[in-house]
């Protein structure tokens, strides 16, 4: 029988290097994430209309009551 013949052992520290660029990577995503305006806000609503003006369709306009929380939503 022949032996396995060994490695070099530079894989080992080109796959910790791989982890953690992405983790780094995710970190980026996860700080971006949290820059956008959350869902169903009025700074969402704003940019989901602003894009679907840029995409050509007819929207209604904006009113002060645009995006505002309904009375008595949620609690039972």
């Amino acid at each position: 029988m022949s032996a396995i013949p060994q490695g070099d052992g530079d894989q080992l520290e080109d796959e910790e290097e791989e982890q953690i660029s992405y983790f780094k990577k995710r970190a980026d995503i996860k700080r971006n994430k949290s820059k956008e305006p959350s869902y169903k806000s009025k700074e969402w609503i704003k940019q989901k209309k602003d894009r679907q003006v840029r995409q050509g369709r007819e929207i209604r306009e904006d009113s002060k009551y645009s995006g505002r929380k309904r009375k008595g939503r949620g609690v039972y």
